[in-house]
């Protein structure tokens, strides 16, 4: 079986090219494994400890083990991260401009840059957009910065149709009809429900 021998650069930038054999005829990338032993076969790279931190076994990765990963749920090919000693691990994905990461420090969380996009709590299953302390009183917490409004929208084939959500400006719940630019329906900061109109004509809290 014929080996793969690599040519560095002549600039030195470590960019290496597969010097032979000249076809992919039964090439072998040979590497050493934890111990400095290097490895002359395919089937012995397939589930050796590469680096001490990287084990291959069959179909399956784990970073951060030095013994075959396993799937909690059975699944037969997984990449699994983690440690053995209860410290945080992550997924990094980066281009030339942004940073997304993936973050698991008892909870998951969702960053952007160094900004918590969305957060899974583990022991409640709440979730929180905009925030990494989901309020309590329900399952999905929606927060904004100061001076924005938490709102969904409803869309039918990309197109905007309904929006629901709190205004920061007025302190009110309301049902907005984007189709037709209108405010359908409001609950203002006193417990009145407006429908149609979006200032009460009575004194008291009720329904309008």
């Amino acid at each position: 079986m014929s080996k793969i021998a690599l040519t560095p650069s002549a600039s030195g930038t470590g960019v290496f090219t597969i010097a032979s054999p000249a076809t992919s005829t039964d090439r072998t990338l040979t590497l050493p494994d934890e111990a400095g032993t290097v490895l002359t076969s395919a089937s012995s790279l397939a589930s050796a400890n590469l680096t001490g931190a990287v084990t291959v076994s069959g179909s399956n990765v784990g970073i951060g083990v030095t013994s075959s990963p396993v799937s909690p749920n059975d699944a037969t090919t997984f990449l699994y991260i983690g440690n053995a000693t209860n410290q945080d691990t992550s997924i990094v994905l980066q281009d030339a401009v942004e940073t997304w990461e993936i973050y698991q420090n008892d909870d998951l969380s969702f960053l952007f840059d160094t900004t918590n996009v969305m957060t899974l709590q583990r022991l409640t299953g709440h979730v929180g957009i905009g925030t990494s302390s989901p309020n309590g009183n329900g399952i999905l917490t929606l927060n904004t910065p100061a001076d924005n409004s938490a709102q969904i929208v409803f869309a039918e084939n990309d197109t905007a149709k309904w929006l629901i959500g709190h205004r920061h400006d007025g302190d009110y719940f309301r049902f907005y009809d984007l189709a037709n630019s209108a405010e359908r329906m409001r609950i203002d900061s006193l417990g009145n429900v407006l429908v149609g109109k979006t200032v009460s004509s009575f004194g008291t809290a009720g329904i309008e």
